[in-house]
């Protein structure tokens, strides 16, 4: 009697057996990361100080991510955005606006933040002669700094034009560098459309990169925008 006993307790439990026995568990995916830096010329005119260049560069900036950057990370592909913004003004003075992780789905805020920033400098004036080596050595640095990205972008805009005497050759060389490290550069040129053509389509725009170009300050909205769609779409 104590041996069946014993067989039906053991065939009882071989019964339950299957509701110990649990589906194994989805491992909770990565977050897909792009890191994103935009390096904006901040100066206006080197001989009077105005703002005619600035102003309007950076209030479309800052319409762009009060109203678009939301949306537009959304429908990327990418789950997080480590988002920096800098000026420069000369060789000397490198203006940090903004550094902050935009998440999908809730960066409305945080965008908002870098607008509001980029609407308080856009009203200063700040001279300065403009040397394309030292923002496009920095930005690409900074692109940089995020091994585990997926996506590594340096936006270079300006409205610098092919008058003054650029190191061609050192272009090139941080070019060739960004290359080797899978650093997109892209450009937004503001004033001449022609202007940029050799600093920006030779000499600075990585093969994978793009140029855009507005010659009516009253676009820069659509130019901003869609650079960042371009970026990140």
């Amino acid at each position: 009697m104590f041996t069946r006993r014993t067989l039906l307790t053991a065939g009882a439990a071989l019964i339950a057996t299957p509701s110990i026995i649990r589906p194994l568990q989805a491992k909770s995916r990565t977050p897909v990361l792009a890191r994103v830096v935009t390096g904006f010329d901040a100066t206006g005119s080197t001989t009077a100080g105005t703002v005619h260049v600035r102003e309007p560069n950076l209030t479309a900036f800052a319409q762009v991510m009060a109203q678009d950057m939301p949306t537009i990370i959304s429908q990327s592909d990418y789950d997080v955005l480590d988002f920096e913004v800098f000026g420069w003004a000369n060789t000397s003075t490198h203006t940090m606006v903004a550094r902050t992780m935009l998440h999908r789905g809730s960066c409305n805020d945080a965008c908002q933040h870098i607008a509001d920033k980029l609407l308080a400098m856009a009203s200063e004036k700040m001279k300065g002669d403009t040397d394309l080596l030292p923002p496009l050595k920095q930005g690409i640095a900074l692109a940089g700094t995020v091994a585990d990205a997926t996506r590594r972008v340096f936006n270079f805009v300006t409205d610098d034009d092919s008058t003054r005497a650029r190191p061609q050759t050192d272009l090139q060389t941080l070019r060739d560098i960004a290359i080797r490290k899978r650093i997109t550069v892209n450009g937004l040129i503001m004033g001449d459309p022609s202007a940029m053509n050799n600093y920006v389509d030779r000499d600075i725009r990585t093969p994978d990169g793009f140029v855009l170009r507005t010659t009516d300050y009253t676009s820069n909205y659509a130019a901003w925008r869609q650079k960042f769609i371009w970026d990140i779409g």
